[in-house]
């Protein structure tokens, strides 16, 4: 068993005595909530926080919130919603040095009682989108369309 007898190894990951890691896995499902690929997710945590972080690590975070999106994409609807809003939102961005236009979409159904319910956000990663749907519907877990 290796020693460090000077106390001189400081882990990367996990910090000495600690026991919560749940920023670090909150960091990988926002990457993950945004599309980013499993690769890209490795460079980001490498190059921001100086984390070299296994493709093991980052699949057993992500690997956590299937069962949550299963449950999510199977929740009951209302059978009936008086009314269903859809829409985009189009906007010029710059993209690899090129002008384009982005959209994000929605629907949203207002049942019979006039209980607003998400149906989908998917948005494109324009910066404000994401805190914008969380201050109306702050349970809405938010899909990234490319």
């Amino acid at each position: 068993m290796p020693r460090d007898r000077q106390s001189e190894f400081e882990p990367a990951i996990v910090k000495k005595n600690q026991r919560d890691i749940s920023s670090i896995e909150d960091q990988v499902l926002s990457m993950y909530a945004r599309g980013m690929s499993q690769r890209d997710m490795e460079k980001h945590l490498e190059s921001i926080y100086g984390i070299d972080a296994s493709p093991d690590l980052i699949t057993r975070i992500t690997d956590k919130i299937i069962p949550l999106v299963t449950e999510w994409q199977n929740r009951p609807l209302d059978s009936i919603f008086a009314i269903v809003f859809t829409g985009a939102i189009h906007y010029k961005v710059r993209q690899y040095g090129k002008s384009t236009t982005k959209a994000a979409y929605t629907a949203i159904g207002v049942n019979l009682d006039g209980v607003k319910d998400i149906l989908i956000a998917s948005v494109d990663g324009l910066l404000g989108f994401n805190d914008a749907i969380k201050a109306v519907f702050p349970h809405t877990e938010i899909q990234r369309c490319n």
